[in-house]
């Protein structure tokens, strides 16, 4: 019962697993996240629902320096306020 385009296929646990996209990674990468269900029409309905929601924007990775002191000191204005 396997259709084109739709991305839904069933499992050999008897399950069927549909994927979607959801965003582009830090490394330029496509990121995929799945639904499962009991029934082709289940999984259907819910990639719908999925597909749906607001995407968020990817987070970008930080590099800090090869010094330790300036990494030290970047951690220190972050977390002044918990440090006594």
């Amino acid at each position: 019962m396997s259709r084109k385009g739709e991305n839904i296929y069933k499992r050999k646990d008897g399950r069927w697993e549909g994927r979607y996209k959801t965003d582009t990674g830090v490394n330029g990468r496509t990121q995929y996240k799945s639904c499962y269900g009991k029934t082709y029409r289940e999984v259907k309905l819910k990639l719908e629902q999925c597909r749906q929601l607001p995407r968020l924007e990817p987070v970008k990775a930080r590099r800090f320096t090869n010094h330790f002191g300036a990494y030290c000191d970047e951690w220190l204005a972050v977390n002044r306020n918990k440090v006594n």
